[in-house]
């Protein structure tokens, strides 16, 4: 059975919450755990809680709020950065400048930003038992994020470099279905001397991920699940909040 296919309710009650306002949401936290368990469905009840994040009014949620764009900012400047080395080494100057950063950079910072949403955002407001080990998500997380933020960009630099390079008549470069052996030994001779350097970027993505990934957790399962279970209260803030 197809998703669209699958009965509504549960998604349309979903909606529905997810359409509050912040001051409705601050008004009855206590209906919030009623209507949560009425979601079975992990991708609803994900979906639900989600919305409800993304308008949360107290400041608990920052790992939600801007983790995300953390992590698609620092995909972004190491892509910029790789392209730039390519560039530099293929003497491209003002060549095509701004369409090649722009495609390389933005293209790693969305699939970091979506990525990480759907592989480790989603399955830790499920709350479901597959991932019950902190540990275990934070790691996915880092290998989510060297895999969109560091090899995507080493792939593509150079094939976004080469394509620019091979665009211009005064530029000869083996084309790498003749000579592929030319093109990877040109690639690796270009790679060599930033051994260091990718090395410290490495680390840097699982750092970041790594971390972004425990504050998620902690702001969860300290802050968001007690509003969720009716253990705790959202209306912490100036009542100016609370107007309609």
């Amino acid at each position: 059975m197809s998703y669209n296919d699958e009965p509504r309710p549960e998604r349309e009650r979903a909606v529905q919450v997810i359409e509050r306002t912040p001051a409705q949401f601050m008004k009855k936290p206590e209906t919030i755990d009623k209507e949560l368990k009425s979601i079975t469905a992990p991708k609803h009840k994900g979906m639900m809680v989600m919305g409800l994040i993304s308008k949360w009014p107290n400041y608990d949620v920052w790992p939600f709020s801007y983790g995300l764009g953390v992590l698609g900012i620092s995909s972004a400047a190491t892509a910029g950065f790789l392209n730039k080395t390519f560039r530099d080494a293929l003497y491209l100057d003002f060549r095509l400048r701004f369409s090649s950063y722009i495609g390389l950079m933005a293209l790693s910072g969305v699939s970091s930003v979506i990525w990480h949403h759907i592989a480790v955002s989603n399955p830790i407001v499920q709350e479901s038992s597959r991932y019950s080990c902190p540990i275990c998500l934070q790691v996915r997380a880092a290998g989510v994020q060297l895999a969109t933020g560091l090899v995507y960009p080493m792939i593509f630099a150079p094939v976004v470099s080469y394509v620019v390079a091979s665009s211009f008549k005064d530029r000869h470069l083996p084309r790498i279905y003749n000579r592929p052996k030319d093109v990877l030994s040109y690639t690796t001779s270009v790679y060599k001397p930033l051994k260091g350097t990718l090395g410290v970027l490495a680390a840097a993505h699982v750092l970041i991920s790594m971390g972004i990934t425990y504050f998620q957790q902690k702001a969860f399962f300290n802050s968001v699940l007690p509003v969720l279970q009716g253990k705790d209260s959202l209306v912490k803030k100036p009542t100016h909040l609370l107007s309609d």
